[in-house]
């Protein structure tokens, strides 16, 4: 692909519709060739957000950059963007390669070069042998690979992508995922992509954007979002975490507050917190035993009985119960080689132990 990956800028911009903001003046940088998700439950100001980049929409305040260059006021095709939606947009009545080549037909291409981009484009796909099929012939697999070759093709400076695997079961969904995953990268092109699914996010992206209800409230990496969110919702919304109370004390102390049980002192991971806080822990990052550890150097440790199992075919789900008034912990066990079945039944006692460094405490409540 000729045309360089160009960077994606949004500077205090902010989305009024009349007296409702959908979008509270974000900032926002997107380096080139990169694959960026903007990830949120529905009404977080995602899709708000791709539509101002797009050109489909205005802000009513702050400035939008491709590549350095102010679009803020441009119409959509003067800002050499590509386009997947979520139901393809193909025309029915032309054949897949003519839905490829439209846009540079449009653009007045003669019909030797649109051949040969077509073919390239058909190649890269894997669907040469489909070249004269119509739309509804293909699978949904099929039909998404077709939009993609054809916002492609036009060799834009950045990809945006509008839930374009929402509508696909969870195999092909995952399928497609790593299919689109490589020909961003083989046409090191800037991608960015909507989406509400948690995995879907976590496994393409280099960069996952979490919003919520018109902010942004955490860039960073896959890794980063998921091992230390900022916020109880961000740890929430990119999978389970039990939530625990803490308190966080003037001297920089933190303990660990469960009801019913004396305070147990835990790590500061740093964060300038005062007062109530929620100590975070993924249920993953639990071990369980069904005595105490030898050494409790840099662990928690809490005494604790099963109160409930679910299997998840992944792992075990178990529920500890650390005391009557205390919060109930999840904890997720998964299989060892021969052993198919659950190693705790309800009313086990045993122990529960996590690293330090595993945990993360938030604000309460944010």
């Amino acid at each position: 692909m000729s045309t360089s990956p160009v960077s994606v800028q949004l500077e205090g911009v902010g989305r009024d519709f009349g007296p409702i903001t959908a979008l509270y003046d974000i900032d926002l940088q997107i380096e080139p060739g990169k694959f960026v998700s903007l990830l949120g439950p529905s009404g977080c100001g995602k899709t708000t957000t791709l539509r101002l980049v797009a050109g489909f929409d205005s802000p009513t305040r702050g400035r939008i950059l491709l590549g350095g260059r102010d679009v803020t006021r441009l119409p959509p095709n003067r800002r050499k963007l590509g386009m997947v939606f979520q139901n393809y947009a193909l025309f029915p009545h032309m054949t897949v390669a003519e839905n490829i080549g439209f846009g540079l037909r449009m653009a007045g291409m003669d019909k030797g070069r649109i051949a040969e981009k077509v073919r390239r484009m058909l190649d890269l796909i894997h669907l040469s042998q489909h070249a004269e099929r119509m739309p509804s012939q293909l699978s949904g697999g099929q039909q998404q690979r077709v939009a993609i070759a054809r916002s492609l093709v036009t060799e834009p400076a950045v990809l945006l992508l509008d839930e374009p695997m929402g509508a696909l079961d969870k195999n092909l969904r995952q399928s497609m995922q790593a299919e689109l995953r490589q020909i961003q990268q083989d046409f090191q092109i800037t991608a960015v992509l909507v989406t509400h699914d948690q995995d879907e996010a976590l496994t393409m992206s280099d960069k996952v954007v979490v919003m919520e209800g018109g902010h942004i409230r955490q860039v960073g990496t896959p890794e980063e979002i998921y091992e230390r969110p900022t916020s109880g919702f961000v740890a929430n919304f990119l999978g389970a975490s039990n939530n625990l109370p803490a308190m966080a004390r003037q001297d920089g102390r933190v303990e660990l507050c469960l009801p019913g049980l004396e305070p147990v002192p835990v790590a500061s991971d740093g964060r300038a917190l005062s007062g109530p806080v929620t100590l975070g822990i993924r249920p993953e990052r639990i071990r369980l035993s069904d005595g105490p550890p030898a050494s409790s150097d840099g662990m928690i440790v809490l005494p604790g009985t099963i109160s409930g199992h679910v299997f998840r075919g992944a792992c075990h789900d178990y529920t500890v119960s650390l005391g009557p008034e205390a919060p109930p912990l999840n904890v997720f066990e998964h299989g060892r080689d021969g052993d198919l079945g659950a190693r705790w039944a309800p009313g086990t006692p045993v122990w529960v132990e996590w690293p330090v460094g595993a945990q993360n405490l938030f604000a309460r409540n944010s």
